[in-house]
């Protein structure tokens, strides 16, 4: 959101906009759920855990960071992370999905 004169927000996007980006434009293709530069839950690259909803979309970085959006939940996670120091071998793909489960259950109802 951004702040309009008189501190109202505003949303950067419209509705329609985000609809477009996080809706599935890859049917068809076996284990991949991917919106407009969004991985969608269901994707084989789905960092999101097990407690993020249906609705739920990110982006990955190669050295481990991330954004994920759980729009049911108004929550956003962003985890900022380092894998290349130790060298470019290892992964950081079960911490994701454990932090996104630990900070998703903690907000849950």
């Amino acid at each position: 959101e951004q702040t309009a004169p008189g501190g109202q927000p505003q949303p950067v996007l419209s509705v329609a906009a985000v609809r477009a980006a996080t809706r599935t434009h890859t049917a068809g293709i076996a284990g991949a759920n991917r919106g407009l530069g969004w991985v969608l839950k269901g994707d084989r690259w789905d960092a999101s855990g097990d407690w993020m909803g249906p609705r739920s979309y990110g982006h990955t970085g190669f050295t481990g960071t991330s954004l994920w959006v759980e729009p049911d939940l108004d929550l956003a996670v962003v985890l900022l992370t380092n894998r290349v120091y130790y060298g470019r071998s290892g992964s950081v793909g079960v911490l994701r999905a454990a932090v996104h489960n630990a900070i998703t259950a903690a907000v849950r109802d």
